[in-house]
């Protein structure tokens, strides 16, 4: 690059302030955009990539089918890694590890420390096996694993968050108590990993140290076994080098089949390469999967973003090349080639997209603490990475071709002989319908944009105020630990509902609506007889009038029965009609049974939302079971008008919680906030819509405004001898209106099929959703058409009013 076409570049820049401005502006947007999705779509798609020999990793799953329906978990049988040893030949290392939730202290100390992953329901902890340190490599500070049972790995995060500053070496052989109970001794010490990652534990108790105590028997071999393993049973394999999977999935299926499984459920164990763990979401295993799809929508947004700040770059430049026409003539009159003359140009824009890079880059950090909400709390957000210099780089280098080549290759394209000859004699080269075109595209791209934003956000809005079949208002979920003594939980529950601020009190295994999911078989043996897949809600006989779910026949369950043991059922609609029934009514009195024992149906309730919009309203079985109750809804009598008294109620029920459990966190969530909650990726995607949609309206817009300055430039003279003729202002401002009004109106065309294309198949995840009507797309039209009217007219308006002797001078 010579240094005189750098100072012809700074003076063009300079003596076009407005110009240079309006491209550096919206070069600055796409730039930063850009910038931002790449942090964020990086650091979700780099998860787990770090690890040596990655691509021979898998983990095992179970796939349990019932009536056609196959459901997947990351569960294992406890006794798989022992029996697969032993059986199976294509395998290098398999390593089967346990999640264990504990609370964790030191001998003789009251501190406790919570061991569930942050932003998960998972615990930290987990029972490993030696060989989980052979497929996954740690940097080994002090120590080793140990097979012996009454050990444990820590990582050197919580070496420092137990036991202070004490070196590596010196904590071999300290004790750690977890859960009270279980005191092991410290065998290694090992580096965090410092890369994203799903499987973040951070201490690893020997798994013999579970065999004897925690695990009572084998599932593999166990005829009576129905369905999924223990849930917190888990385990990876690698494979041996060049050994392809399909080899150790045959013989993991072959494993799967020792023994036969009840008529009706079949069973087997399939493979999830490594890559895969953290975005699928058919397979359940504790952890909130990201979107994939999100990520390749964001990076198109991106792309699209880029494409309209570099198509408004074009249709500026090549409006005030009319300007620079005498420029290119002289230039070639004196000598300069076609090359010369492009590189000038690239030049130039070369500057100004260096110059849209430190406005772009400063806007980062502004722009990913805005959506602090809806990102990921670790994304990276030091600019000076290598990778994301690289990554910006790039974006220049594609930015500089991208906006500059055209306008490049069409200046250089004049002919002294035309462009010297006077100002508005050259005509661009026919290539009006290219400019044209380029404005359908901008207009089409934000149109879209429009409509998804408009569909999504009345989807989302839809889920939050559609009616869920209970009540939602002033409802607070507090939870007690699954350890926790029921005579504790009922006194906590009893002396709550003693609180003059609380209408009532209700004990439940979890909430009427969340992620959490659980199921067993039921059996009607009536003609026809049939099994039902039931979803289950164990909780107590205040459950349903609490959340106001309505009875529809029978009655509610019986209060203060022997809860030790499963008494009744209260059944949903979708149960009955699964069975046969029609009418409520008949329902009542009917048996069903668990195993060999039967239950009546004492109560039929109004079906209501027990998951997201995603999944359809299943079966259901209400009963009451006093050990699996440790959450407490409470309903307040505030109904979330009165604040003041919201926050006393809260205080009493922190001070009974304290005077019960004096060790542990008061921690609380109202429901509709955790509803809204489980909306979070539709909320952001949302959101994100919304920003899209404004940053493409603003650079369409700055676009059309370039394209208006354009024609107002190039049909100068013929305003003016219009003006002269007794044609009014507002014939001219229409003459120039015209013609773009008709180019937003094709967008609208254009841009109509493919957002319903595209909003159609994002709303295919959802069995419940907002209908999408005609009114959508013309009232997106008619804001674009407002939009281009309101950029179009100042520009109109300013041609027609200008005095024509000013622009008939020169002839």
């Amino acid at each position: 690059m010579h240094k005189d076409d750098l100072k012809i570049a700074w003076r063009n820049i300079t003596r076009h302030k407005t110009y240079s401005l309006i491209n550096i502006l919206g070069l600055s947007l796409g730039i930063c955009t850009c910038m931002v999705i790449f942090l964020i779509s990086h650091y979700e798609l780099s998860t787990d990539t770090f690890h040596p020999g990655k691509e021979r990793i898998y983990r095992v799953v179970e796939a349990v089918t019932r009536d056609g329906h196959k459901d997947l978990a990351a569960s294992v049988p406890l006794d798989l890694a022992q029996v697969a040893r032993s059986k199976m030949t294509a395998l290098e290392t398999i390593a089967a590890y346990y999640l264990y939730p504990a609370k964790i202290s030191l001998p003789n100390s009251k501190t406790h420390y919570d061991n569930t992953i942050e932003g998960t329901k998972r615990p930290s902890t987990i029972f490993a096996e030696p060989e989980y340190f052979q497929i996954f490599q740690y940097n080994w500070l002090a120590g080793r694993a140990s097979p012996a049972p009454g050990t444990v790995v820590i990582t050197a995060t919580c070496a420092r968050k137990y036991f202070g500053t004490v070196s590596p070496e010196q904590l071999i052989g300290r004790e750690m108590v977890f859960n009270d109970s279980l005191t092991v001794t410290v065998s290694g010490i090992i580096q965090d990993w410092n890369a994203h990652t799903d499987i973040p534990f951070t201490e690893f108790i020997s798994y013999a140290t579970a065999q004897n105590t925690f695990f009572q028997k084998t599932i593999l071999t166990d005829d009576a076994r129905d369905g999924f393993s223990p849930f917190n049973s888990r385990a990876f394999v690698q494979l041996p080098s060049g050994v392809a999977p399909d080899r150790l999935a045959v013989e993991l299926h072959r494993l799967s089949k020792t023994h036969k499984e009840k008529p009706g459920v079949t069973y087997d164990l399939l493979l999830q390469p490594l890559s895969r763990v953290h975005f699928d979401e058919t397979i359940e295993d504790g952890f909130h999967k990201p979107h994939l799809q999100t990520y390749f929508v964001l990076m198109g947004i991106a792309v699209f973003i880029l494409l309209l700040a570099t198509i408004n770059f074009i249709n500026l430049s090549t409006a005030l090349s009319i300007h620079r026409a005498k420029e290119i003539g002289m230039r070639k009159v004196l000598g300069s080639s076609r090359r010369g003359i492009v590189v000038q140009f690239l030049t130039e824009t070369f500057l100004l997209t260096m110059a849209a890079v430190l406005p772009a880059v400063l806007a980062v950090k502004p722009m990913l603490s805005a959506f602090e909400a809806f990102i990921p709390p670790a994304v990276n957000r030091h600019l000076l990475d290598a990778v994301n210099v690289g990554f910006l780089l790039l974006l220049v280098v594609v930015t500089t071709l991208l906006a500059g080549f055209y306008p490049a290759k069409v200046l250089s394209g004049y002919l002294p002989v035309l462009t010297l000859k006077g100002p508005g004699t050259y005509k661009g080269q026919g290539k009006w319908w290219l400019r044209r075109g380029l404005i359908v595209f901008q207009f089409a791209v934000s149109l879209i944009f429009i409509i998804s934003t408009t569909i999504i956000s009345r989807q989302v809005n839809y889920m939050r105020t559609m009616d869920l079949g209970f009540s939602t208002d002033a409802i607070v979920s507090l939870n007690a630990e699954p350890r926790d003594a029921s005579p504790a939980v009922g006194l906590v529950a009893q002396k709550i509902r003693e609180l003059p601020g609380v209408r009532g009190v209700a004990l439940q295994s979890f909430a009427p609506i969340s992620d959490f999911q659980a199921g067993f078989p039921l059996q009607y043996k009536g003609k026809p007889e049939k099994e039902i897949q039931a979803a289950v809600q164990i909780a107590d006989s205040n459950f349903i009038s609490l959340y106001g779910i309505h009875l529809l026949a029978g009655r509610n369950l019986l209060q203060g029965v022997n809860r030790d043991s499963i008494k009744e059922f209260v059944v949903n609609e979708s149960f009955i009609k699964a069975i046969g029934f029609n009418d409520p009514k008949e329902a009542v009195g009917q048996f069903v049974y668990l195993g060999d024992r039967a239950y009546p149906i004492v109560g039929v309730v109004a079906d209501f939302h027990e998951n997201s919009y995603r999944q359809p309203i299943r079966p259901l079985a209400i009963f009451d079971l006093r050990e699996p109750e440790k959450s407490f809804a409470v309903k307040l009598a505030a109904e979330g008008k009165n604040l003041a008294a919201v926050q006393h109620t809260l205080a009493q029920m922190e001070q009974i919680w304290k005077g019960i459990y004096p060790d542990r966190p008061f921690s609380y969530s109202f429901l509709d906030e955790s509803i809204a909650a489980m909306y979070k990726n539709e909320q952001k995607t949302a959101m994100l819509m919304h920003v899209a949609t404004a940053i493409s309206i603003f650079i369409s817009c700055m676009g059309l405004f370039g394209l208006s300055l354009f024609t107002a430039s190039q049909r100068k003279k013929e305003i003016s001898i219009r003006k002269l003729l007794g044609a009014s202002v507002s014939s001219i401002t229409s003459l120039l209106t015209r013609d773009f009004l008709s180019l937003i109106s094709l967008s609208l065309l254009v841009a109509s099929p493919i957002a319903w294309i595209i909003t159609h198949r994002w709303l295919e995840d959802f069995l419940y959703r907002a209908p999408v009507t005609i009114w959508i797309f013309l009232l997106s039209g008619g804001l674009a058409l407002a939009l281009g009217l309101l950029t179009i007219s100042f520009q109109a308006i300013r041609a027609a009013t200008a005095n024509p002797m000013e622009s008939l001078r020169a002839e």
